[in-house]
């Protein structure tokens, strides 16, 4: 929803107002991109609780965990003839839809893993 919220934004506000304090554009956008961040603290957070109460033993296609206990995840992605095993590092190394608005707030080149 806050991704859909995002596209929404860039299509309907100009860089200028994005990027001038104070506007509703860029009230809206801090607003977005905090929303953001929260629901990747959230997500980390279910995933750590699923992972420590749940997850099986580790082994073949599991990533260990606390007390050789594992998370598998069995979620994968085909897009354009391209595979990723794991859904979840797939998110981690996509940011386009932050990096959509490149132009109006200072990113740093690498993907910040914390927002997914």
């Amino acid at each position: 929803e806050v991704l859909l919220r995002l596209s929404v934004l860039r299509s309907a506000f100009g860089d200028l107002e994005l990027r001038e304090p104070g506007t509703l554009g860029r009230c809206q956008l801090s607003e977005q991109l905090y929303c953001l961040r929260v629901m990747t603290a959230q997500a980390v957070q279910v995933l750590h609780s699923w992972r420590v109460s749940v997850a099986p033993v580790a082994g073949a296609g599991c990533v260990a965990g606390p007390g050789s206990r594992g998370a598998c995840w069995p979620f994968t992605v085909s897009d354009g003839g391209m595979h990723w095993d794991d859904y979840l590092m797939h998110i981690m190394r996509n940011d386009s839809a932050v990096r959509q608005f490149a132009a109006v707030v200072e990113l740093a080149p690498e993907i910040d893993r914390l927002l997914l």
